[in-house]
């Protein structure tokens, strides 16, 4: 193992006496920012996506024309609610594969250290994060 020093700094000094501590903090706040990959749109879009599935929640879709009672599997309802969780479902997906597709191009100076594909690097952060748990 390659031990890593990570700090932690609850009230971080974002001053700048010298040059090089301009130089640290500017490159640490630009590649967090460009990693975090925020634009303004995302909290329009994301409060938009909120209300419409808050709407959907609560207008219930009929099941008209069904032979089977509304909400049993089956009914047509049932049916398309099934078809709808699933294409919410592959919308996440694709959503977490993007956000992992923009940090790997855009680590900047950060290094990915979790979650890993390395199967002994699993073992030991989940029996490290076990531990943190209890």
């Amino acid at each position: 193992l390659k031990p890593w020093l990570l700090e932690v700094n609850r009230s971080p000094s974002f001053s700048t006496d010298t040059k090089l501590d301009w130089d640290i903090k500017f490159a640490v706040i630009k590649d967090a920012l460009q990693l975090l990959n925020i634009r303004p749109t995302d909290k329009h879009q994301t409060l938009s996506l909120q209300k419409a599935a808050s709407r959907k929640r609560l207008l219930h879709l009929e099941c008209k024309g069904s032979r089977i009672p509304c909400g049993q599997e089956g009914s047509l309802c049932h049916n398309k609610r099934k078809r709808e969780e699933l294409k919410e479902r592959l919308a996440q997906l694709s959503m977490v594969r993007e956000k992992e597709d923009h940090e790997e191009a855009n680590l900047g100076n950060y290094v990915r250290v979790y979650p890993t594909l390395d199967p002994e690097r699993i073992k030991l952060y989940n029996k490290l994060l076990g531990k943190t748990s209890r």
